[in-house]
């Protein structure tokens, strides 16, 4: 059955919607909490305006010793958030951030996005990955309410040509291949092994975009120490742009071979940096660290359900490690781009909590989180599903 969506963010408000996870386990029921084959369904409506409608599917055994994931998106956000490129030296001021009728830090977009990703073994827990994904992108003012479109910085950017009117409207096609690492004991919960990516993702310039490579390296790990109530957990990502220039809008892309969440971009929010403002930080490349203590509270069985509770204290932290057109943002604001490197690549920290409820395989969780720098916002709340590594 459909299982209702009922949320908060504070960067996109309040979500209503739904969500259903389809999950076939043929005539083993050993295989638990493995599958053969997981279908996952969403629509949802924040009050900040964006509506989301997404499918995912993951199977292992569609193509006999391949694992396969797929996933379809549209997203419409008609108040995007956007802070600038590269720690742009304008002070974040929140009182122009959707107030009256300031939307200073917002824009308007529509995302339609799919993917299918390939992984096969090649030794023990070493998997070789490849990939191709597709976004098409509409990008433009603000039209939302009675906020004023004549004033944001995005219109700021437009007029400057530091984001050029070609970029907005168009279509990116990505090819990726690497390997993975993954030897956690258990996909959802793992509480021990370590998962760990590195893959090439580029774009050969096709529907408008110029064409580009990036560098991409993931690594995870989980350790339990002594009572397996207690997992300590740690994540590092980058992203690293190796030549050519992305289009403005696939800046923000965080890249996931497997989607934990449905929102997932730029530095900042409640995939990266969480606490900081939601893709605070854009630039060409990106480093990023995630540590956090899994402590399970309780776990029993009801009416044949695996039920659990667990609290996570985490320290965020993160860095645009190669800025954006400096020297556009440079002339913009009356500087020198050699002026604004430091701004552009310093580090944003943040320190919060989470609260998980475990039924089965499925993970609800509740996120806080305090930036430690205050142009980086006050406070940061989700509530959504899964761990976010």
């Amino acid at each position: 059955m459909p299982f209702p969506i009922l949320s908060y963010n504070s960067d996109l408000g309040i979500q209503l919607g739904a969500f259903a996870d389809l999950l076939y386990y043929g005539k083993e029921p050993s295989l638990y909490p493995r599958y053969h084959h997981k279908f996952h369904f969403e629509g949802s409506h924040y009050t900040a305006g964006q509506t989301l409608i997404q499918a995912d599917y993951d199977s292992p055994s569609l193509i006999p010793g391949v694992r396969i994931t797929a996933t379809a998106q549209y997203q419409l956000d008609p108040l995007l958030g956007f802070y600038g490129f590269s720690g742009d030296p304008l002070p974040y001021d929140a009182t122009l951030n959707r107030n009256g009728t300031n939307a200073f830090y917002s824009y308007s977009r529509t995302m339609w996005k799919a993917s299918v990703h390939l992984l096969g073994d090649i030794r023990g827990q070493l998997k070789w990955i490849a990939g191709l994904s597709f976004w098409k992108f509409r990008s433009g003012d603000l039209e939302f309410g009675n906020y004023d479109a004549s004033n944001t910085i995005f219109r700021q950017y437009r007029d400057a040509r530091i984001i050029r009117d070609e970029e907005l409207d168009l279509s990116v096609t990505e090819l990726r291949a690497g390997l993975m690492w993954d030897s956690r004991d258990h996909e959802q919960t793992p509480t021990k092994g370590s998962w760990s990516e590195l893959y090439l993702t580029g774009s050969p310039g096709l529907g408008g975009g110029g064409a580009y490579l990036k560098l991409v390296t993931r690594f995870r790990f989980y350790y339990t120490p002594g009572p397996d109530y207690l997992t300590l957990a740690g994540h590092i990502g980058a992203q690293t742009s190796l030549c050519g220039q992305q289009p403005f809008n696939m800046m923000s892309s965080i890249y996931q071979i497997f989607p934990k969440q449905t929102y997932s971009e730029g530095l900042g929010g409640l995939n990266t940096v969480r606490g900081v403002l939601g893709a605070r930080l854009l630039g060409r490349g990106y480093l990023w660290a995630n540590l956090e203590t899994r402590i399970r509270i309780l776990k029993f069985k009801l009416w044949g359900f695996d039920l659990w509770g667990a609290v996570n204290p985490f320290y965020d932290l993160g860095l645009v490690t190669q800025a954006a057109r400096l020297e556009g943002i440079a002339a913009l604001r009356g500087r020198k781009a050699d002026e604004l490197k430091g701004a552009a690549t310093k580090l944003h920290r943040s320190l919060g909590l989470g609260l998980k409820a475990g039924i089965n395989s499925m993970i609800l969780s509740i996120e806080a989180a305090r930036p430690l720098n205050p142009d980086d916002g006050t406070f940061g709340i989700s509530f959504t599903t899964f761990y976010i590594f």
